[in-house]
């Protein structure tokens, strides 16, 4: 049962860094209001490109080269200080370059270098190596302690719009030391010594690289909608788009958390030989967020418009009709997560990975452009629908002729059903209702469940069936 456990683990752990600032919204909302929401949201699109340079597709490479020799311990230890090393490189080049861009920019220059603190904290994410060896409980323990702290301290000293400044460090600094509290537990893992002169960092640059090209490709496009929603109708509109899709990925995060968990060992299974057993967690991941990721798509589309006016304010309806809008991200997100992270990355297909995201990446930029004048939030949001399923589209395209589809997709169908059925009860029952918004979102998500559930065990998937034989490992 190690697989669900680092399932349980990984998901738990990416919620948290998701759900503090979730946690905050409705408070911080209503605390700093749209204006500072907006400036929040777009001088941290601004920060993140540099945060890209400073990762350098490290965090999926580290990943599943760790795995690949966490059985030889001479070997790990040289793997991770040659990784890191370069790691330093990227994060000094950075912070150098995000500076001289604050001094040119020469607008939000106050709220930029608080911004900065993220930057620093990159060096001390060592992340990528907890999850190589899959020590995802150490991760989630550290990130609870240091998140609730944060929590704490938001509620203690954000009071109002002028605290905006200190809502950012906040934020910064918990993921500072948030990544600082994982380097004690360095030398349990790193116990052998090694001799510096044996490190060559730099062959790891290309393969590295190649990993870059996608991350950046696919952060590149979601930072951009905030800035030229910012740019194009304001920062009120980024602020929106924000908020809609911080919860869209915090939902996301317990389903596609299935593919980080199982990069590490398939990159383990695939260094051992072991092809057929890679197909066969292949399927059974595709299958088991499939038929989690359909229904919450068709579960946000119907409760977000109450949602978003309960946990934001009613001055943020436009976030619910944003969620309405951005949903249908939830399928193909999971999908190109599942086949990327658990099949491209690991069987060292990264020129297809990286090609899927290019195009995803291109394709949202040249929607953005007309949709986002004519529609604004909405048209950010079908851009971002759209560029997603051609993502997935190009990746089952490539591993046609590796991957049986028809086996893959069987049970799709069912799973379709099942949430339009859903969807048309749980409508039918809130538009009945007379009570306060928690309560029928909560009678909605309840009858969901019932529903969903109840057709499923009707339609009797396979998942279903084989659910306990393929997880066990």
């Amino acid at each position: 049962m190690k697989v669900i456990k680092n399932y349980f683990y990984t998901a738990s752990y990416q919620l948290l860094a998701i759900l503090i600032p979730m946690i905050t919204a409705p408070y911080v909302s209503r605390t700093i209001g749209p204006t500072g929401a907006g400036i929040n949201a777009f001088t941290n699109s601004i920060v993140s490109y540099f945060l890209l340079i400073a990762n350098l597709g490290i965090n999926y490479y580290g990943n599943r080269e760790i795995a690949y020799v966490r059985d030889n311990t001479q070997k790990l230890v040289k793997t991770f200080w040659e990784i890191q090393f370069l790691r330093l490189c990227t994060v000094v080049f950075s912070i150098i370059s995000y500076f001289i861009f604050i001094a040119a920019y020469n607008h939000f220059t106050i709220y930029l270098i608080i911004q900065s603190i993220n930057l620093f904290a990159v060096f001390f994410d060592v992340s990528w190596l907890y999850m190589g060896v899959e020590d995802f409980k150490y991760l989630l323990v550290r990130n609870l302690v240091i998140k609730i702290l944060s929590l704490i301290l938001i509620f203690s000293l954000v009071h109002n719009k002028d605290d905006l400044g200190i809502y950012i460090f906040l934020l910064g600094i918990s993921t500072l030391l948030g990544n600082i509290t994982l380097w004690p537990k360095l030398h349990e893992i790193l116990h052998k010594k090694i001799n510096i002169h044996v490190l060559k960092p730099f062959k790891h640059f290309k393969p590295m690289f190649a990993l870059f090209i996608p991350t950046i490709a696919t952060q590149l496009y979601i930072e951009l909608n905030k800035t030229m929603l910012g740019i194009m109708v304001g920062t009120d509109a980024s602020g929106y788009y924000t908020y809609s899709d911080n919860i869209i990925k915090m939902l996301l995060t317990l389903i596609t958390s299935v593919g980080t968990v199982m990069l590490p060992h398939v990159a383990n299974a695939f260094s051992n030989g072991e092809n057929k057993k890679i197909n066969k967690m292949l399927d059974f991941s595709f299958n088991i967020t499939t038929c989690l990721s359909i229904p919450m798509c068709l579960g946000i589309i119907s409760v977000s418009p109450k949602f978003s006016i309960l946990f934001y304010g009613r001055q943020f309806g436009q976030v619910g009709i944003g969620m309405q809008y951005e949903a249908p991200v939830i399928i193909f997100i999971t999908w190109s997560t599942i086949v990327g992270m658990q099949y491209l990355i690991p069987l060292k297909k990264e020129s297809w990975f990286t090609n899927s995201a290019i195009i995803g990446a291109v394709s949202n930029i040249l929607l953005n452009i007309p949709f986002i004048s004519i529609f604004h939030l909405k048209g950010a949001m079908i851009s971002t629908v759209i560029s997603e399923l051609l993502v997935s589209l190009y990746q089952f395209i490539k591993i046609r002729k590796l991957i049986s589809l028809p086996r893959l997709f069987c049970d799709v169908y069912k799973y379709i059903l099942a949430s339009i059925l859903m969807f048309y009860i749980i409508q039918i029952i809130s538009n009945k209702l007379e009570c306060s918004l928690l309560f029928n979102i909560i009678i909605q998500a309840m009858s969901g469940l019932v529903v969903y559930g109840l057709v499923l065990w009707l339609l009797k998937p396979n998942i279903l069936k084989r659910g306990n034989g393929d997880v066990k490992n």
